[in-house]
């Protein structure tokens, strides 16, 4: 038995390569094995590509956003870890 540890970022083809696999509806396994990353690490994988597709498809007007929604989540889970510090409501209720 033998762990190994992916360190190294997907390449695009590998990306590619998993959105296909993943479109021919096979398991996270099964793409992990063809690809020869961990399940976790295709599933970590799809959702990102998921939320950056749904911030294209949405067209936004108006003001660029500066972070992203994973960097959301981090900015409201540091939040409410010190909230004893003030950040404006209005901040809040956008996220």
């Amino acid at each position: 038995f033998h762990l190994i540890f992916f360190k190294t970022k997907l390449n695009h083809q590998e990306q590619i390569l998993i959105l296909k696999l993943h479109e021919e509806e096979k398991s996270l396994r099964e793409i992990g094995k063809q690809v020869g990353r961990p399940y976790t690490t295709i599933s970590k994988t799809l959702k990102r590509l998921r939320e950056n597709k749904i911030n294209e498809i949405s067209g936004r007007t108006g003001r660029r956003r500066l972070s992203d929604i994973r960097d959301d989540r981090n900015f409201i889970r540091l939040h409410q870890i010190t909230s004893n510090e003030f950040i404006p409501k209005k901040t809040m209720d956008r996220r």
